[in-house]
C-alpha cells in the first residue's frame, strides 16, 4: 500500500512529472522570435529588446556586448545595457514569414529556414539551459542569393 507522500510516491513523481512537461522545439522558439519582432515593427524595438536579448545564446550575448563596448557607458546610464546593444537594421524577421523548417541538426544545435517573402533565411539555434536560443555566431544565409556566404548578408544583425 502506498501512503500519501510516501518516499516511493515522491520518487515516482520526481521521475514521471518531468517527462510529462512539454519540451520546446527550436521551430517554436523561432516562431516566438518572429512574433516578437513583428511586434517590434509596430511598437519599436525598444519595447522588445530585453525579450530578444534573452533569446540569444550565451556566446551571442557576449558577442553583442563586445561589439557595443564603446556605447556601454551611455547604455548603462540609460538603463538599457546590455539589451540596448541589439540593433537589427533591415533584418527580415517578422516580415511575411510563411513557415519555419528544420534544415539539419542534432539534439543541441539545429539549422532552421524561415520561408518568407523575398526568399528564405537560414540560421542556427542552440539548446542552452533547456531552451532553444538564437546563435548569431553562425551568421545568416539569405538562400537564393548567388555568391553570398554565411555571415556576409547585409541583413545580418549588428
Amino acid at each position: 500500500m502506498i501512503r500519501p507522500f510516501s518516499p516511493s510516491l515522491l520518487l515516482l513523481l520526481v521521475l514521471v512529472l518531468p517527462a510529462c512537461g512539454a519540451q520546446s522545439k527550436p521551430e517554436d522558439e523561432a516562431r516566438k522570435l518572429v512574433n516578437i519582432l513583428k511586434y517590434a515593427d509596430q511598437e519599436g524595438f525598444d519595447a522588445v529588446q530585453e525579450d530578444v536579448f534573452e533569446m540569444l545564446s550565451a556566446s551571442s550575448r557576449t558577442l553583442v556586448e563586445a561589439r557595443c563596448a564603446p556605447a556601454a557607458p551611455a547604455l548603462k546610464a540609460a538603463g538599457t545595457y546590455p539589451a540596448g546593444c541589439l540593433v537589427f537594421r533591415g533584418f527580415p524577421f517578422g516580415r511575411g514569414v510563411k513557415a519555419v523548417e528544420r534544415v539539419e541538426g542534432s539534439p543541441t544545435r539545429v539549422r532552421l529556414r524561415l520561408v518568407m517573402d523575398g526568399g528564405p533565411l537560414v540560421f542556427d539555434m542552440v539548446k542552452e539551459e533547456g531552451r532553444w536560443r538564437l546563435d548569431l555566431e553562425g551568421g545568416f544565409e539569405l538562400a537564393g542569393k548567388p555568391g553570398e556566404r554565411k555571415g556576409e548578408s547585409g541583413d545580418r544583425p549588428q
